[in-house]
């Protein structure tokens, strides 16, 4: 009897400059991402890579609870999938030069954004953290978007600052949340 053992592909960067269009091609082909001390330049946008999809959760429920059919809610900018991420994400003691948008998202292994520094718009709206999500000492400079998110097992905010408004509006929390410190 054989085994087969497949290992995921890693990119690995330190202290390094990082174009988000690289970070989005090793999302596309599911390399788990290691970037520590990085800085990201240009708009990384999840929604522009081509993933696999599940339906989105909270499409049928938007359209009882906002009282409107499934192409009012589609012109709104509402979509009925998220994109899957089955890569590990760690961006850690990096920044982000421009907008980041994980939006529509479901990570299905880890997001660890530890003591990520965000200067512009972060939008994880009506993204499933499956395995947890690591915010621990990051910095939100500009909005925040968290709208409609689910959190299945820890998600760590400890030491994190909000510089501007941030929206946890509908969020559910599976598991613990931290925000201490």
């Amino acid at each position: 009897m054989q085994s087969l053992i497949v290992k995921a592909t890693e990119y690995k960067e330190v202290n390094a400059i990082v174009r988000a269009d690289d970070i989005s091609k090793h999302i596309h082909t599911g390399d788990d991402i290691n970037l520590v001390t990085c800085n990201i330049t240009g708009e990384l946008n999840v929604s522009t890579i081509k993933l696999d999809t599940v339906l989105n959760p909270e499409f049928d429920s938007s359209l009882y609870e906002l009282h409107s059919d499934e192409e009012q809610l589609l012109k709104n900018g509402f979509k009925k999938d998220l994109s899957i991420i089955k890569s590990n994400i760690s961006i850690v003691n990096s920044t982000f030069k421009n907008n980041s948008s994980f939006s529509y998202v479901r990570f299905n292994n880890s997001a660890d954004f530890n003591r990520a520094y965000f200067i512009n718009v972060a939008n994880f709206s009506t993204t499933i953290f499956s395995k947890g999500a690591n915010f621990y000492n990051s910095n939100f400079d500009n909005f925040a978007y968290f709208y409609n998110s689910s959190f299945n097992n820890p998600a760590y905010f400890c030491k994190s600052t909000f510089n501007k408004p941030t929206s946890f509006n509908h969020s559910a929390f599976q598991g613990s949340i931290y925000f201490d410190g």
